[in-house]
């Protein structure tokens, strides 16, 4: 599996950047439903630089939210798992990253070699530098 962070560069390399937007979860994972004690799911959480320091689920340690954190800005959802319920999956796992198409609300990818091999060819058409094939 690639790392990750090539999503990005490879967005950026298509020319892509100013057409796919992207967020960036913060690393720690919390409950995603904190206030039923009967789910007891851990998972990605969305937020901003500045906001409050989050504790691992464990309760050890404080991790920062720092300006490398992107909100989800399109559905302002607080945590991935909200996303794939918008989906239809109420199972998960709830993994990242995702490819999300906004007109359909629904998840198109959530396979770093699928992602990357969809925005390295099937965006072309509105791509900035279409030419580049990575």
């Amino acid at each position: 599996m690639p790392p990750l962070h090539l999503l990005h560069p490879l967005r950026y390399l298509k020319g892509l950047d100013k057409v796919i937007g992207h967020s960036i979860v913060h690393p720690t994972w919390q409950r995603t439903r904190p206030d039923d004690p009967n789910d007891t799911h851990a998972g990605w959480v969305f937020r901003s630089g500045g906001d409050q320091p989050l504790t691992n689920i464990n309760g050890v340690g404080s991790f920062e939210c720092d300006d490398a954190l992107i909100p989800d800005t399109v559905n302002h959802a607080k945590m991935v798992r909200e996303l794939y319920e918008m989906s239809g999956d109420m199972d998960g796992p709830f993994t990242t990253p995702i490819l999300w198409d906004k007109e359909t609300k629904g998840i198109v990818s959530n396979e770093s070699i699928d992602i990357l091999r969809i925005l390295n060819s099937d965006f072309n058409s509105i791509a900035e530098q279409p030419e580049v094939d990575l």
